[in-house]
């Protein structure tokens, strides 16, 4: 099936993001493939008539290129106005990883003969070191909560536990009280791709959670979320 045309190529980046729904991708990790793969086939549409058979390395470089000689960030962003610079390494590295991926399921669909994007160069990435906050700095944030309130009982409880867990944000937002093992201090929490996983709850956070559900939170707004 290697003499597809553009047009009919454009339909299998479309099963190809089926495929990704498929396999439990979050709704923002499929935009964010299918904003890449429509820039992509923009981009072919520019100058390649052939058929999706014959897509070399060549093609993928050439975009490559093309992303890297972009001078505006931010075009046709939902919620960022345009400003003029060219675009990060880490965005480009997101489409490129993006591209051969696409590129992976055409050959195991037998879509292409081989993965011709397999060897395309992911640009590097700067290592950033994450500064981790002081005992003063974490003293400050804490003590700058009213823990008296019922909004201050909840931020204290959230600051408390991503400081005592690590959870990530989107991990924190999604968790239930029905994922909180009291007895063996332990929660089931759903991150990237809802992949679940086990963490440890160390005393203080514990404590915090208790204070805001039995003093302030007794009965879950929604009953069967709780």
């Amino acid at each position: 099936m290697t003499n597809l045309t553009l047009e009919a190529a454009c339909c299998q980046c479309q099963h190809y993001l089926l495929a990704k729904k498929r396999e439990n991708c979050s709704e923002s990790n499929i935009a964010l493939c299918d904003n890449w793969l429509t820039r992509w086939r923009e981009f072919l549409k520019e100058g390649f008539s052939e058929s999706l058979g014959d897509l070399t390395l060549a093609h993928g470089r050439r975009f490559s290129d093309h992303l890297h000689g972009i001078g505006e960030r931010f075009v046709s962003h939902p919620c960022a106005d345009p400003k003029e610079g060219g675009l990060s390494c880490h965005t480009i590295h997101q489409a490129i990883r993006i591209l051969r991926s696409l590129g992976s399921w055409l050959s195991r669909n037998e879509y292409i003969e081989t993965h011709v994007f397999q060897d395309l160069e992911l640009p590097q990435l700067k290592k950033r070191v994450i500064e981790v906050l002081t005992e003063d700095e974490i003293r400050a944030i804490l003590t700058s909560i009213d823990g008296a309130t019922v909004l201050g009982a909840r931020d204290y409880a959230l600051v408390v536990l991503g400081l005592d867990t690590g959870i990530l944000q989107g991990e924190m937002c999604g968790l239930r009280l029905r994922a909180v093992d009291w007895d063996r201090r332990l929660m089931k929490v759903n991150g990237k791709g809802d992949k679940e996983r086990i963490v440890p709850l160390g005393a203080l956070a514990e404590a915090a959670l208790r204070w805001y559900v039995d003093i302030y939170c007794p009965q879950p707004y929604y009953s069967d979320e709780n």
